[in-house]
């Protein structure tokens, strides 16, 4: 699942849910091309398993629910879960 971010802490940004890697993809876009990646980085990369979705709430908080129980990934005592993360504002 793909969000593109258009205002907030993850502005110009596209968060991925990525089931296969085990991470969330992070993609930074150029605010004034936005069809040119300035950088790519993983989140949380073997840290929770199979990601399957990611959204992100109105106060900039990111959402995401991990999928490890439906035959295909490694289950853990803790799976699944949703999971939120709260942005650090300067």
């Amino acid at each position: 699942m793909v969000r593109y971010k258009q205002q907030g802490p993850w502005a110009g940004q596209l968060l991925i849910a990525n089931l296969r890697g085990d991470q969330m993809l992070r993609i930074q876009l150029d605010p004034q091309q936005p069809d040119r990646v300035l950088q790519t980085s993983t989140l949380f990369h073997d840290e929770y398993g199979r990601f399957r979705d990611v959204l992100e709430a109105e106060d900039g908080s990111i959402y995401f629910m991990t999928n490890n129980r439906d035959g295909r990934g490694r289950p853990r005592a803790s799976d699944d879960q949703i999971i939120r993360l709260i942005p650090r504002f300067p």
